[in-house]
């Protein structure tokens, strides 16, 4: 339980390592299990309460770090992360922040749209930037960093990651220009905050070729413009996942100059349910390529139609489809199919035969019928029976020779009848 982590003081510096030491009581005998994190405490919420952990990184080695004390020993654990000569860091999960994730991409169009001439052609980078954050005073940043004091609230935290089929980088930091926006490459921002309605998000836009500047004697060649979100507009429209559209605005004139396209969603811890560290392979990913799978319901307006999400997964390349289990019409259970459908039409057996032919035959007196053998009430229901096991579809039958009570016996076993009339 992060909750009732020992936490660890700083002791000596030398270059870019810290060795980090605390002093533990431990039971004698007794295997224990353990696990290194980095996160930060919070102030409790009630007096007696517990303090809320954020855990920025914590390892996640299939089999933890154990000891079994029998005397006073002191533990060298080497570098954190490192276990067996094996690395591996994971990040936490949300406690008490909110997360919020921003994505610039090509899927359907270009993000980024320019209606000024001079721009049609260019290509941009994007930076984005927290405002209106309280920011700490630099005095006090490495006395911070050293002391593990409980804090009021989180501060918060951005991280860019570019994504593409044959790489992905993380990064906290951003170049004074941004990013450049690709076709074949992903943009995603992630911000994790405690105040989801009080942050403003500024995008700011420069072309690709940072050479020419777009205002002389500006300070930042090649900056176009800028484009605001206040988050407050996420939580407002009540809705966890969406696409906005922001108009980007010139930095001198403030006139309209363009629009960006961001695919947003936002991620919540769930009320009740708390993590632990006792099982590190939750989020386990194998390095291999991803397999695209749409769903029936991929639409998010069109919901559960198979013709609509079949044609939106062909469109954007999926693998295969994925479908509940269905029986068909013959009792053939569909799993998933590959977007092409086979239908083998198959001909049911259509006879033309006299109800009266039927009864006689049920009467067992005739092998072949007679059309002047009069219909019995009693016979009805066999016939009825017999011709379902023909897979008739239709019989032939007198008005004057059939019974209110054998017809709707006969339509409730879904055979159609057809009368006909003879002059007398």
């Amino acid at each position: 339980n992060p909750q009732c982590a020992v936490i660890l003081h700083p002791e000596d510096e030398a270059g870019d390592t810290l060795l980090w030491k605390a002093t533990v009581d431990l039971p004698r005998g007794k295997n224990i299990t353990y696990r290194y994190f980095q996160g930060s405490f919070l102030e409790p919420k009630t007096i007696d309460g517990p303090c809320q952990v954020i855990i920025h990184k914590w390892e996640t080695h299939l089999p933890a770090r154990s000891i079994t004390p029998l005397d006073n020993i002191s533990i060298d654990d080497g570098l954190f992360g490192v276990f067996d000569d094996v690395e591996s860091v994971d990040s936490g999960w949300l406690t008490c922040q909110t997360e919020i994730r921003l994505r610039l991409h090509f899927s359907e169009k270009p993000p980024v749209s320019i209606t000024k001439k001079k721009f049609k052609k260019s290509r941009f980078r994007v930076k984005l930037t927290l405002e209106g954050l309280e920011e700490e005073e630099e005095d006090d940043d490495d006395d911070d960093r050293l002391s593990p004091v409980l804090h009021h609230k989180m501060a918060n935290t951005l991280e860019t990651s570019l994504i593409s089929d044959t790489e992905y980088k993380s990064r906290h930091s951003q170049p004074e220009c941004g990013y450049g926006l690709q076709p074949d490459r992903w943009t995603e921002y992630t911000i994790q905050t405690m105040e989801p309605d009080n942050l403003e998000l500024i995008f700011d836009f420069f072309e690709e070729d940072l050479s020419e500047t777009v205002i002389q004697g500006d300070e930042i060649p090649g900056h176009v413009g800028s484009a605001c979100l206040l988050s407050s507009t996420l939580e407002e429209s009540g809705k966890s996942t969406g696409i906005l559209t922001l108009p980007i605005m010139s930095r001198i004139s403030r006139k309209t100059i363009g629009k960006v396209r961001v695919d947003y969603i936002i991620i919540k811890p769930i009320n009740g349910f708390s993590c632990d560290m006792e099982v590190s392979y939750a989020k386990y990913w194998r390095p291999r390529t991803g397999l695209d799978v749409g769903h029936r319901g991929a639409l998010l307006k069109f919901e559960k139609i198979p013709y609509a999400s079949l044609k939106n997964a062909a469109k954007h390349g999926a693998a295969f489809v994925e479908f509940d289990v269905h029986l068909s019409r013959d009792h053939i259970p569909i799993i998933y199919h590959d977007l092409t459908c086979c239908i083998a039409m198959k001909k049911v057996c259509s006879l033309d035969i006299y109800l009266t032919n039927m009864s006689q035959m049920g009467n067992g007196k005739k092998k072949w019928f007679s059309r002047k053998h009069c219909l019995s009430g009693a016979y009805a229901v066999f016939s009825c029976v017999f011709l379902c096991y023909l897979n008739t579809l239709k019989f032939l039958v007198r008005e004057s020779l059939i019974l209110p009570s054998m017809l709707l016996y006969l339509s409730a076993s879904g055979l159609f009848v057809f009368c006909f009339l003879i002059n007398i």
